[in-house]
């Protein structure tokens, strides 16, 4: 069986409304968040959502296209 992991959605009060950082983990999301505070945004982000899924890549790239076909902005740090 595949490893399972989680898609997130996080939000930061720093960006505009409409920019949104969907991003995958194999470890909590909360950690992650963590380790993001590192990555010289001014502020910590908000959990949004996440979903615990063993096809976390394929449902990332798939909230990724959604997501900007919707007039979101994404982003990878």
């Amino acid at each position: 069986m595949k490893e399972q992991g989680y898609v997130y959605i996080l939000t930061n009060p720093s960006f505009k409304e409409e920019i949104v950082k969907i991003g995958i983990t194999s470890g909590t999301v909360e950690k992650r968040m963590k380790e993001l505070q590192t990555t010289g945004v001014p502020l910590p982000f908000e959990k949004y959502a996440s979903y615990r899924t063993s096809k976390y890549a394929e449902v990332e790239k798939f909230m990724h296209r959604s997501f900007i076909d919707m007039g979101l902005e994404c982003f990878e740090p």
